[in-house]
């Protein structure tokens, strides 16, 4: 994790929903710009909630006024204004170039029914890496979380020794796994909180994550696998797994990893 900018990333210390129905704001969360246009309320994730965000995406727009600057990002999923609010005409701000990369932290507010940044902080990117690497801090935030909130994950061992752990890139003798079903049937529940066919597949692309010199598991060879269940009921599972970030194409858009 990259954590030299703002300290982004998942914050095992950042809590759930209380006894009292209130929730605590801690930490800041990697994001594209798709989840913050669907955030209603506040930013969470999974039962996780954060006091800012963290994102990476091109400036396609600058406008400024006396009292704030005005930018328009947008990254692969989508486009979303953020506000640099100005203490006066001789404040400074941000040095940030139209249609170059700028990683910007800050919290989303609501402004006339539309989800804006409002910036605290923001950088020019210089490497072009830094892209890379939020992406995969998107997809690591997401997949930590989701381990967590799972019953029977660190967030229920807390008293342990197991909160912590995922960010030193151990888990301190606690599992998270659950037990999947391999059925192909489709019963039971798995982990991700996942069940049937979905559950299953996943599973099998886990456990032949490096087949093919490293390639991993081809669709050719899950629909040999599953032959009960109909290829584009097995594409079908394909999308929503990579949509959801469980796996991810290496090679080709024929090959697949888990993202564990």
């Amino acid at each position: 994790m990259n954590d030299s900018f703002g300290g982004g990333g998942f914050n095992p210390n950042t809590t759930a929903s209380g006894a009292g129905g209130e929730t605590q704001k801690d930490g800041i969360l990697p994001v594209c710009v798709r989840q913050l246009l669907l955030v209603d309320d506040e930013v969470k994730m999974f039962n996780f909630s954060y006091a800012m965000v963290s994102l990476v995406a091109i400036v396609r727009k600058i406008d400024y006024t006396s009292t704030k600057i005005t930018y328009t990002l947008e990254d692969h999923t989508g486009r979303i204004e953020a506000h640099y609010w100005l203490d006066d005409e001789n404040s400074k701000h941000p040095k940030m170039t139209q249609n170059a990369y700028a990683h910007v932290v800050g919290s989303l507010r609501k402004v006339s029914d539309q989800n804006v940044i409002i910036v605290y902080n923001a950088e020019e990117v210089e490497k072009i890496n830094e892209v890379t690497t939020h992406l995969l801090e998107v997809l690591f935030t997401r997949f930590k979380a989701e381990k967590f909130s799972q019953p029977g994950g660190a967030v229920t061992k807390i008293n342990s020794g197991g909160l912590g752990a995922f960010t030193n890139g151990g888990t301190n003798g606690v599992s998270t796994h659950q037990p999947m079903e391999t059925s192909q049937s489709g019963g039971g529940q798995a982990a991700h909180g996942m069940s049937g066919k979905n559950a299953l597949i996943l599973q099998h692309i886990s456990i032949n994550n490096g087949a093919n010199g490293g390639a991993g598991i081809t669709r050719d060879e899950l629909y040999a696998k599953f032959p009960k269940i109909p290829k584009s009921e097995v594409d079908d599972v394909i999308s929503v797994l990579v949509d959801e970030g469980h796996i991810y194409s290496t090679v080709s858009s024929d090959n697949f990893q888990t993202v564990e």
